[in-house]
């Protein structure tokens, strides 16, 4: 009999071997915590009995146990068990790492059980066995009878075994999910600056101690690929294996991989747009390049440094007109108080005749003459000066009328004539005959025709003044004036400046020849105003011409200058 039962044990003993090594491949196999499952069902239909368990694991994340596998328990049940799960057995394994045993309840006051509403039977015995990872815990798997005694200790043996099985395979788990999550992340990380470096006008660039380009990325390397395309292009389409000689030159490469812990900076164009380098040598030989795309930089430098030119330019503008109204002060004080002076004294010459009862009938009309002249010639001054003003304050209003060009030529030649006389000059004026009126302000025209023809009679003596007329209404709607002289002349150089204001091509001219300084000035604006253009050329020595246009087409009411 006593072999026999030797016999039975050992039988029984090779059998739960078998089971727990198919069970051990089993867990081999589990990816999962839903494929924990089957394992545990194997356990429990093979080598146990038991009516009612329920498997805990610890959740990281949530910090509580949950129930990840039961049986006989009622959904409700199981979840009122897993809610409850820290404050009862399952919690009191899992924190103290120990074995919990009841044979019976009813032997056991403290752990006594009786029928709840949550339960459909009463517990008599109970086996609690934490879920352990060497020295850490990780839950607890539990047992549950209304039988007592229902637990030996094979079952004790058996299950120990498995919730040891099951915590190499949760911590396994539980690696490999935060291994997952760190690649994950890792992966996440990666894109995103990826993204940021593609998003970025910069990149980098790796260089080995042979000088070839082991690694690049980053958005700046378009302009690289670009220039020179890559014998071999890696998976973000940059370039890797070519000399990175297209980016820094042959010669800079070379003198980087030998200098060894040393960095330079330098720019490198790419047709109309710009990389910007910043390279550093390596103490295995290599370097690290920084590329940067400062195309836009370079251009919005470029639009600096124009725009600096420009105010310089507009500062010397402005100092060389701030000057020539010096000048022009300057030269007013003396041509405002030429005149005044002649009227003032023969103005106090005749008052002393006439109180001393000494006027001549026979000079008194030189004297006055010469009065009127200076009293003219202070008013053209100021008239000048005011015009001016007008033009620049926008406040000079042209007033269109029906202008009777016969009898403008008329005037015009009679107020010049004398002029011309005292200067020993010839005045001629060729116009086609009975020419029809025309629409335009009579005064501007006027004044231009006078301003032109007097500055060309000032700056000519003994020679010839012509003003030449030209209808060209027919084919071009205009009518077109030149005024000739046969004087002194400009050079090329100061044609650019007879037009400023408060300006003549020679200041010291002026003291010879008068004037404000004004007239071409005021001239312009006023053919401008009329809707035209004026035109000049001249040879020093042989003469000036002054040529304008101004449109001969009907304007009804009045408009201001254009200033």
């Amino acid at each position: 009999m006593e072999d026999d039962v030797t016999g039975g044990t050992r039988h029984d003993t090779l059998r739960v071997i078998r089971e727990l090594s198919a069970i051990a491949a089993m867990f081999a196999e589990v990816t999962d915590l839903e494929g924990l499952a089957r394992p545990l069902e194997a356990v429990l239909d093979r080598l146990l009995s038991v009516e009612y368990d329920a498997f805990y694991l610890w959740d990281f994340r949530s910090k509580r146990l949950r129930c990840v596998f039961s049986r006989g328990f009622t959904d409700e049940e199981r979840r009122l068990a897993e809610a409850t799960a820290m404050e009862r057995h399952p919690g009191r394994v899992f924190r103290d790492k120990t074995i919990l045993h009841i044979a019976d309840t009813e032997n056991d006051p403290q752990n006594r059980s009786k029928t709840s509403p949550g339960r459909r039977f009463k517990v008599r015995s109970r086996l609690f066995i934490p879920v352990m990872y060497g020295d850490q815990s990780l839950g607890a798997f539990g047992l549950a009878s209304p039988r007592p005694n229902a637990f030996t200790a094979e079952h004790v043996a058996v299950l120990e075994f498995v919730c040891r099985l099951t915590g190499v395979f949760y911590r396994q788990f539980l690696d490999r999910e935060e291994r997952r999550e760190t690649e994950r992340e890792l992966a996440s990380t990666a894109r995103r600056l990826q993204l940021v470096i593609n998003s970025l006008p910069i990149a980098l660039v790796l260089v080995d101690p042979r000088g070839d380009i082991e690694l690049a990325e980053g958005a700046a390397l378009r302009l690289l690929e670009e220039a020179s395309p890559a014998p071999r292009e890696c998976s973000s389409g940059c370039l890797v294996g070519a000399s990175a000689g297209v980016v820094l030159g042959d010669a800079e490469l070379a003198g980087l991989l030998r200098a060894g812990g040393e960095s330079k900076e330098l720019v490198r164009p790419f047709g109309e747009r710009a990389l910007g380098i910043r390279a550093f040598s390596r103490d295995d030989g290599g370097a690290t390049l920084v590329l940067e795309d400062i195309s836009e930089r370079q251009r919005n430098l470029q639009r600096l440094r124009a725009l600096n030119d420009e105010l310089r330019q507009a500062r010397d503008v402005a100092v060389e007109a701030t000057r020539a109204k010096s000048r022009f002060l300057a030269t007013m004080s003396h041509e405002l108080r030429t005149p005044l002076n002649v009227i003032i004294g023969y103005g106090e010459m005749l008052l002393e005749d006439a109180n001393g009862g000494l006027l001549d009938v026979d000079t008194i009309d030189a004297d006055l003459e010469r009065i009127i002249h200076s009293a003219k010639h202070l008013l053209m001054l100021i008239n000048d000066i005011l015009d001016l003003s007008k033009i620049e304050a926008g406040k000079f209003m042209l007033q269109p009328s029906r202008v009777d060009l016969a009898a403008l030529f008329d005037d015009t030649r009679a107020a010049m004539l004398p002029l011309c006389r005292r200067s020993g000059n010839r005045f001629t004026i060729v116009a086609p005959p009975a020419l029809a009126p025309i629409v335009t302000d009579e005064v501007a025209l006027r004044r231009v025709l006078t301003n032109l023809l007097s500055n060309a009679n000032k700056f000519t003596e003994g020679g010839e003044l012509t003003l030449e007329v030209e209808d060209a209404r027919a084919s071009a709607g205009q009518l077109r004036f030149r005024v000739r002289d046969t004087g002194i002349g400009m050079a090329a150089d100061d044609l650019t400046q007879i037009f400023a204001a408060f300006t003549q091509v020679d200041t010291s001219s002026t003291r010879r020849f008068g004037g404000t300084g004004l007239g071409l000035t005021i001239t312009r604006e006023l053919v401008d105003a009329l809707g035209g253009e004026l035109e000049v050329s001249s040879t020093p020595g042989v003469g000036s011409t002054f040529a304008f246009w101004i449109p001969a087409l009907e304007r009804r009411g009045p408009s201001p200058a254009r200033g």
